[in-house]
């Protein structure tokens, strides 16, 4: 079956503008739905859009030569097809016109001398998402959605059977925005700054849930962006109803709110801790990486403090025993550490390996905080270190840590500056 065109559709525009837009919006297309619907207008602008029922994406972009009109191409098939033709990019060919001649059965996308013919294809019934009217919330500089997404993707769970836990949840207070996510396992949380654009306390404490993959997505349509990108609420303006809409430069992108509950994770954010850690990060990564080579990745991480020294044991589940009953470890090492301290007797606690280094590899930073209350509780993980933009310490974070668990047998985690991004860890249940 073929889309009928009572007429010729035209239209012209440039390899610079056409081929970024159709590469980012093949990205969101699935093997159901990989249709794109090019729309031209007569005020001389050319739409492109996608829909993938969780998302959808257009892009407008500057033509001549319109023929108000509409068709319908598959999406990656124009992409490489697009790419191909076009070859290198450089400033020539950025250049280059592009011009759409659709018939009844038949694209013709014509680039300098080059005629690619593209089949028309059936527009899907239920494309785009019917918007009503939008109700403003605020401004957030591309470049902080970017970082946000490394920080809570490792923590976002891909089980379809609880959809609360696909999504990242936007908890808006005053002009702060946190990005929560959690698998169960790991638990992430990332505060930035946004501009709203409606009074703070109409969103005060309202949380939107928006699925994972979605954001995801949206990041990658982010990637060349250097500007703000504008968020609204679509339809229903009750938490974790509804769309929510994302506008930038040419593109609107929207999507689908999660119809359902974020956990309370409060309680999992401990105030005090009686253990604390202080690592260098990269050397932490590298160590636990050799171990868990060794290892089956559901391996244990066993983490020994005794006087002060850090030991690092990973066990399997052969549940081997010494002459004395003990369990031998796989593998072993120690590393260094500039603030080890706990409180009472020696601490002993267990986490998966794999999901350590995923926290620790959420981060980007060199030294990092790892705090419990005791060994039954979550382990928090945050940057021990503040930073100014051109990388010098602003905030010595280490002397603050070391300076009050020596003075009060503790750490008071509220009183330490804000963190931007912070990974709880659930702790194992250790033999005995």
């Amino acid at each position: 079956m073929t889309t009928t065109i009572t007429k010729t559709v035209e239209a012209t525009t440039t390899v610079e503008h056409l081929l970024p837009a159709v590469e980012n919006l093949a990205k969101i297309c699935t093997k159901q739905r990989k249709n794109m619907r090019i729309r031209t207008n007569p005020n001389s602008t050319l739409t492109l859009s996608v829909d993938n029922w969780e998302v959808t994406a257009e892009v407008t972009l500057p033509a001549t030569n319109t023929t108000p009109g509409e068709f319908t191409v598959d999406a990656p098939r124009t992409n490489t097809m697009l790419k191909k033709a076009v070859g290198k990019r450089n400033k020539t060919t950025n250049a280059l016109p592009v011009t759409f001649v659709a018939t009844d059965s038949n694209v013709a996308m014509t680039i300098s001398d080059i005629t690619l013919n593209l089949d028309q294809e059936t527009p899907l019934e239920d494309h785009g998402f019917n918007l009503p009217e939008s109700s403003p919330i605020g401004a957030f500089p591309a470049a902080t959605i970017r970082e946000v997404w490394p920080q809570v993707a490792s923590s976002c769970s891909t089980d379809d059977s609880l959809p609360m836990l696909t999504g990242v949840d936007m908890k808006l207070v005053g002009n702060k925005c946190e990005f929560r996510s959690t698998d169960r396992f790991r638990l992430s949380t990332t505060t930035v700054d946004y501009t709203p654009h409606v009074d703070p306390q109409m969103l005060e404490n309202k949380s939107i849930l928006i699925r994972g993959n979605s954001l995801k997505l949206l990041v990658g349509q982010l990637k060349t962006v250097e500007g703000e990108v504008t968020v609204k609420f679509v339809g229903n303006t009750k938490p974790c109803e509804g769309i929510l809409s994302f506008e930038f430069e040419n593109t609107v992108f929207t999507a689908k709110l999660l119809d359902a509950d974020f956990p309370n994770i409060d309680p999992l954010l401990a105030k005090q801790a009686e253990t604390v850690c202080v690592f260098n990060r990269n050397e932490l990564v590298t160590k636990l990486k050799k171990l868990s080579g060794v290892a089956p990745r559901f391996a244990d991480l066993r983490i020994n403090i005794v006087d002060g020294e850090v030991g690092l044991n990973i066990f399997d589940k052969t549940g081997r025993m010494d002459d004395n009953g003990n369990s031998i470890p796989l593998a072993t090492t120690t590393i260094d550490t500039d603030v080890a301290y706990k409180t009472g007797r020696n601490t002993l606690f267990g986490v998966n390996c794999n999901y350590l280094v995923d926290c620790l590899n959420s981060f980007d930073v060199e030294d990092i905080a790892l705090t419990l209350m005791n060994p039954g509780r979550p382990v928090l993980m945050f940057d021990a270190n503040e930073y100014d933009a051109d990388g010098n310490i602003t905030v010595d974070k280490k002397k603050m840590i070391k300076d009050a668990t020596e003075q009060l047998g503790r750490l008071d985690v509220c009183d330490l500056p804000a963190r931007d991004h912070k990974m709880i860890l659930m702790p194992i249940r250790l033999p005995g």
